[in-house]
């Protein structure tokens, strides 16, 4: 009899029962993959938020030879707040081919071929980022023709916002009575050639940017920030007129480069891992959480953190 009801009931394999059930759980995408060729992304958020270091994350992406789940192309790095360290970042990369799993006697030569595709130039004001940019496309024939510029990034656009302020203030003053000219406006040269340069080179643009005043309301406060910049692609901003425009009379000039995502840095948060015995000390490290916001899909958080040697970036925990 007992036999006979055990019978009736269905059953199925392990392997069948986790195949159906593989289906249901959510992928994870990896950072990278949220971005395409030809996409401008910014990064904004207060100092010590992380920027960097993700920055760091997605060059190092883009060096890697495919095999090593990179795109095996060439990064341009603007270096305007000379902050660099090359030390940390060759730490960084390190760690990173050892974590895939990349034996010892491997990991030196990887290096090297990596690094030779990355290109660090160090601006000191925004006419010679402005020039260093349009001068991109002919050092990319003399000097990199063997490979395809994947990235550009400047980091950051901010540094050079007060002594630009000063000289467009003092170039308005002296022309009340006409509408100033675009050209006057060093982020509109800039924008200019980084929008030529995308659409002859189709690379990923990422620009840092600082995070000074959240967005808010009448009733709340906005874990986003407000534009500071002008004139700046204002795709992920509300406030209408940056605080360099807003005793303009005229109307606020639009920007030539236009954003396709933007990734809002929170504060960073300093933790500290538990021991697994008494023999392992305690390491501290950053944890960042980031919301990205898209033009053409929904928004997503990802968490990332910064310990000694390494960046880390979850995807799964945070996804919308």
């Amino acid at each position: 009899m007992a036999s006979t009801i055990l019978d009736q009931i269905p059953c199925e394999t392990l392997e069948a029962l986790l195949s159906s059930v593989r289906p249901c759980q959510r992928s994870v995408q990896a950072p990278e993959s949220l971005f395409k060729p030809g996409d401008v992304l910014e990064l904004q958020g207060p100092s010590a938020s992380g920027k960097s270091h993700f920055l760091w994350y997605i060059i190092i992406r883009c060096i890697l030879p495919t095999s090593h789940d990179g795109w095996a192309k060439a990064a341009v790095l603007f270096d305007t707040d000379s902050t660099f360290d090359v030390r940390r970042f060759r730490t960084i990369l390190s760690s990173h081919l050892c974590k895939l799993g990349v034996p010892a006697v491997s990991v030196g030569p990887l290096m090297q071929t990596a690094m030779s595709n990355f290109h660090v130039f160090r601006p000191g004001s925004s006419m010679q980022l402005a020039a260093s940019l349009a001068n991109l496309p002919s050092y990319h024939a003399s000097s990199l023709s063997a490979s395809e510029i994947g990235l550009v990034a400047v980091d950051s656009m901010s540094t050079f916002y007060w002594p630009d302020r000063f000289g467009v203030e003092l170039l308005r003053s002296c022309m009340k009575q006409y509408e100033p000219s675009r050209s006057i406006y060093p982020l509109h040269n800039i924008a200019a050639v980084l929008e030529r340069f995308r659409v002859s080179h189709n690379a990923l643009i990422i620009l840092t940017n600082w995070g000074l005043n959240l967005e808010s309301t009448a009733t709340s406060t906005s874990p986003f920030y407000k534009q500071h910049l002008y004139p700046f692609p204002s795709n992920f901003t509300t406030e209408d007129r940056p605080s360099m425009a807003k005793f303009s009379p005229h109307l606020p000039l639009t920007s030539p480069l236009s954003l396709t995502a933007h990734i809002t840095f929170a504060p960073a948060r300093l933790r500290q891992t538990d021991p697994l015995s008494t023999d392992h000390k305690t390491e501290s490290f950053a944890e960042i959480e980031c919301i990205c916001r898209f033009l053409d899909r929904a928004q997503c958080r990802f968490r990332i953190k910064v310990t000694s040697d390494d960046v880390f970036v979850d995807m799964n925990p945070l996804m919308l």
